[in-house]
């Protein structure tokens, strides 16, 4: 809902200023179909890795940039050339994050669904923040980081003049990932950054000289940003479990030798991943990945998907095995125009002992894929395992409840009941009084909510039924001489469900008694047949089946 909302709070204003022109009132100025602006500097990662993980970017720009004043929309996109004239559209793989819906926007959605900048009227852009992503894990390789503005939501682009190269590394086999492992939660909205490390620098110092080139960028929590694309902002949690203030999680290139800064003071130095498709928590006791489990095993069981596997080790001076995350995806039904693969959800953690894990939140008939990460004591977790897909199991046929109806011989009125046991009482106790009709109709316990009422009209000697708790105290309290009630007989729908049958019911002016049924040719029999005895009250209530 909130994107919707968001969307269209900005389609409203767009479409505003657009009267306003048209109007003849030129409150801003007319936009080309394309055009550039310069960007005082455009501050982006070296490296990213292709399997969803985010990096931040941020860019400014100074008076005279080319920018009329007004609010853009912002698109990062991540592209295969510096040149927007050359670019190839099929080679995008970039996402955006847009903070108003708290959703990931693929390079060519809509711009009403990308985040804002304000330009003030001298061209200028203060310091922003944009958050972006890679989504192919089938890709790698040099791109190009365009920072795009757009002042309409169309066509209309401001295209930068200062592209970043970045290379995208293949997360199997060329990158890891650092995080902080330890509690420490004045970090909290802090910019995180990995960058070579540089004999330029004293001590990492930044201000006693240059600093060397930017490999990763990100900020620690709270960053209001759905890190790992699952719907929930700032739930991710990457060290210790006591909190998640503070953590960050960067990309590194693999066996390459880096330093860890965060609000641009040096908290790492020297340091370098040696296992690919690893998460090295910094600081902790120690900093070695757990192996990897390379026998995971799916099978159906019933309405479960069980996943097996042997239990995983940790290296000789390692702090040991502490869990398992476990990982699932749906597996592509189709083939994208612009292909990029699916984000892996942690749907579970369990702990060190186990070697076993049955998942029962799919989705019915839908094929899914699983993996499994290994985590340590130190908040280490080990690379993926080996990939395995099933499909879920089909939804278990529905058994419907029977609801028996007999007629009453003595006053030509029908009685109603959903227990066997009470409808063989009927059978043996009053053969000359009830004849048996069969069911009625079959309900889905699960899809009836509202009890059913039943009451006994010791006048008429006949049975009165109402989904209605105002109907039926209005009858205890005004004919309490009359209707004794029987009870709550079952449940039924107030008003329609998705897969629910009216029930009709009739008064009969001639005896005081109601008749019900959830045929629509018998009630139209009745209509057409006795329409001087029975008064059409329309569906009483609804059986969900």
């Amino acid at each position: 809902m909130g994107r919707d909302v968001g969307r269209r709070t900005r389609a409203a204003a767009v479409l505003l200023v657009a009267i306003m022109i048209l109007s003849g009132l030129s409150v801003v100025p007319a936009y080309g179909a394309a055009a550039n602006y310069t960007p005082s500097y455009v501050e982006s990662p070296t490296y990213i890795l292709n399997d969803h993980t985010p990096f931040g970017v941020r860019f400014a720009a100074a008076a005279g940039s080319g920018l009329p004043e007004g609010t853009y929309y912002v698109k990062i996109r991540v592209a295969n050339t510096n040149s927007r004239t050359t670019w190839d559209t099929s080679l995008h793989r970039g996402f955006t994050y847009d903070p108003v819906a708290n959703h990931w926007e693929q390079e060519r959605d809509d711009w009403f669904d990308c985040p804002t900048v304000s330009v003030s009227a001298d061209g200028s852009i203060g310091n922003t923040w944009v958050y972006a992503k890679f989504g192919d894990e089938t890709a790698s390789g040099t791109r190009y980081i365009h920072v795009a503005l757009s002042a309409t939501g169309d066509g209309t682009t401001y295209n930068p003049t200062v592209v970043p190269q970045v290379t995208v590394l293949d997360t199997k086999t060329q990158g890891s990932w650092v995080h902080n492992g330890v509690d420490n939660d004045t970090l909290d909205g802090k910019r995180a950054a990995i960058r070579a490390s540089d004999a330029s620098t004293t001590n990492g110092d930044p201000s006693s000289g240059a600093l060397s080139v930017l490999y990763a960028l990100w900020e620690a929590q709270e960053n209001v940003v759905d890190d790992d694309s699952n719907g929930i902002v700032n739930d991710e949690n990457y060290g210790p479990t006591s909190t998640n203030l503070g953590d960050y999680r960067l990309s590194a290139p693999l066996s390459t030798l880096f330093d860890v800064y965060v609000h641009r003071v040096l908290r790492y130095d020297d340091f370098t991943t040696t296992v690919a498709d690893a998460d090295v928590a910094l600081g902790a006791t120690e900093s070695v990945p757990p192996d990897a489990v390379d026998d995971l095993a799916v099978a159906v069981d019933g309405q479960s998907i069980d996943l097996t596997w042997t239990a995983a080790t940790d290296d000789s001076g390692g702090s040991g095995v502490d869990g398992y995350r476990i990982y699932r995806w749906e597996v592509p039904t189709s083939v994208d125009p612009v292909p990029y693969t699916p984000v892996s959800q942690c749907i579970a953690m369990v702990d060190g002992a186990a070697t076993s894990y049955s998942d029962t939140t799919f989705t019915n008939d839908v094929e899914y894929a699983y993996e499994v990460r290994v985590e340590d004591v130190a908040t280490n977790i080990s690379p993926r395992s080996n990939t395995v897909t099933v499909t879920a199991p089909a939804a278990p046929p529905v058994v419907l409840a029977p609801v028996y109806r007999f007629y009453n011989f003595t006053n030509n009125t029908h009685f109603f009941t959903s227990s066997a046991e009470e409808a063989d009482m009927v059978i043996a106790t009053w053969p000359n009084v009830f004849r048996y009709e069969g069911i009625a109709y079959g309900m889905n316990p699960a899809n009836n909510t509202q009890p059913l009422y039943r009451f006994y009209n010791t006048v008429s000697k006949s049975h009165f039924y109402t989904a209605s708790l105002d109907e039926a105290n209005t009858i205890i309290a005004t004919w309490p001489h009359i209707f004794t009630l029987d009870g709550q007989v079952y449940s039924v729908n107030p008003a329609p469900v998705p897969n629910s049958t009216p029930v009709y019911r009739f008064y009969n002016v001639t005896n005081g008694s109601h008749f019900y049924t959830s045929s629509a040719e018998e009630a139209d029999m009745v209509i057409a047949t006795w329409p001087n005895v029975y008064h059409f009250e329309g569906p009483a209530f609804w059986i969900g089946q």
